[in-house]
């Protein structure tokens, strides 16, 4: 039989899993993209994210932007829930069925960045929740010919599907003087983010099962009260309990 005890321990256990494992988790990527073909061309950059049709929230941050090309002054197109820019830091949320950010450059020999995304995911869902990337003309078609399976010539694209770190397609040029492109996926980032509603519930667990213990360690302690020396003329004497 097991004892009282190990139960306990093994239902706190249970519930610090229940936790974790409803919790959310991003991934954080670094892309790197040699443009040297494509050296002095106006171009934009842009960064697309499509909400699926789940209902979970899920955003995309670039940050840590770099370039020998030159940034223009106009300020950037935004649609949808879009917010900053990429002299510190661009956020795209999917509580829009498009959110877009479009950045007018000209292009250097290279530029990076990394991009972290939020990995909340709806078993349910059919359409997915999915980040891509392009290098586009001034006239917003794209300035390459990709293996993009949709035909819409991204340089990649990022779905969050479920997984521990998410689905990349890496596409590539296929042009004779290719744009070349790659990326890093570091290790998930965990985020403890639970379900709304599970941390009280975990926290109002861990309370009892606090208070539980803290009971037990009371029943089980034998407290001793001893009172203060009274000096006497030939002895010492000691009143305890």
């Amino acid at each position: 039989m097991i004892q009282k005890k190990t139960f306990s321990w093994c239902l706190l256990a249970l519930l610090i899993n229940q936790f974790m494992l409803m919790s959310a988790h991003a991934t954080e990527i670094l892309t790197d993209i040699i443009t040297t073909p494509l050296k002095g061309t106006n171009a934009e950059l842009a960064f697309d994210f499509n909400a699926g049709n789940g209902n979970q929230p899920n955003s995309i941050t670039i940050s840590s932007f770099s370039t020998n090309g030159t940034l223009s002054t106009v300020n950037p197109t935004l649609q949808g829930d879009v917010t900053g820019n990429l002299s510190s830091t661009v956020t795209l949320n999917n509580t829009q069925p498009k959110n877009e950010f479009i950045q007018a450059i000209t292009l250097g020999n290279s530029l990076s960045f990394i991009f972290n995304t939020t990995q909340n995911f709806a078993s349910s869902t059919s359409l997915l929740d999915t980040f891509s990337i392009y290098l586009l003309n001034t006239n917003g078609q794209s300035l390459i010919t990709t293996t993009d399976v949709s035909n819409a010539n991204s340089l990649l694209s990022f779905t969050i599907d479920g997984t521990t770190n998410g689905k990349l397609n890496l596409n590539t040029d296929t042009s004779k003087n290719p744009v070349i492109w790659s990326v890093g996926v570091s290790n998930p980032i965990f985020m403890p983010t639970p379900i709304p509603g599970t941390f009280w519930l975990f926290a109002t667990a861990l309370m009892v099962f606090g208070c539980n213990q803290l009971r037990k360690v009371l029943q089980s302690t034998k407290f001793v009260i001893v009172y203060p020396v009274i000096p006497h003329r030939d002895s010492v004497v000691t009143l305890g309990l």
